[in-house]
Formats: C-alpha cells, sequence, structure tokens
C-alpha cells in the first residue's frame, strides 16, 4: 500500500502537539539527508546555484565549481560566479563592464549549492 500527500495531510490535521513534534525533526532530518546527497553528487565542474547561505546577497548567485576541497570537516566549494558580479562592492551587484575574469567565492559549503540544468 502507497502512502499519498492525501494521507499524509489527513494524518497531519489530526495530529496531537507531540506527534507533530516528532514530524518537524523527522522532516528536518530528512531534509539534512536529501541536501547531504545533493552535496555527494557535485563534483568539479558542475554549474550550480548558491542557496541556503548567509550572508543573504550571495542567495540566487550562479556559477561552476572549480575546486572542493575539505575545511575544517566540511565539503567545501571554490565557485567562479558567472560575469553578473562586480567584486568592488560588498553587495552583489552587476558589473558595468565585465572582465574575461570570473569573480571566485571560497568556502561555500557543498551543501549550500543546487545543481542546475545547464
Amino acid at each position: 500500500m502507497s502512502v499519498t500527500v492525501t494521507d499524509v495531510m489527513t494524518f497531519v490535521s489530526q495530529a496531537d502537539e507531540d506527534t507533530l513534534d516528532q514530524l518537524v525533526l523527522a522532516i528536518e532530518q530528512r531534509r539534512e539527508v536529501v541536501k547531504a546527497i545533493a552535496a555527494a553528487a557535485l563534483k568539479e565542474g558542475d554549474v550550480v546555484e548558491i542557496h541556503s547561505i548567509k550572508p543573504a546577497y550571495f542567495k540566487g548567485m550562479r556559477g561552476r565549481i572549480v575546486t572542493i576541497e575539505t575545511i575544517r570537516r566540511t565539503r567545501c566549494a571554490r565557485v567562479a560566479l558567472d560575469n553578473l558580479y562586480d567584486r568592488s562592492t560588498v553587495r552583489a551587484k552587476k558589473r558595468q563592464n565585465p572582465t574575461d575574469e570570473p569573480l571566485t567565492l571560497d568556502g561555500i559549503p557543498l551543501v549550500c549549492l543546487r545543481k542546475t540544468g545547464d
């Protein structure tokens, strides 16, 4: 027997507070596992988008993974961004005169990267 989303929603609508707390914990743990699986599949050369990171202005930036290394037990990437960002500002603003050399960000945790279809 397969459980449908409707079955889950019905169960949630009838759950007590303790059960809801258990569900929240289970969902958070599952999200971490899904992120870890996706991060493990990333490799040098993949085109990625940055998400779930602080500072927030990095969110949505796209680029290509140049290298992957371990920093303090965390798998991290150096990402060469698309030529849309200006290194002269703290904020990510569009470049007026893009150069041939892309801006790179070092130490981006792989779990903060999402592979794009490009």
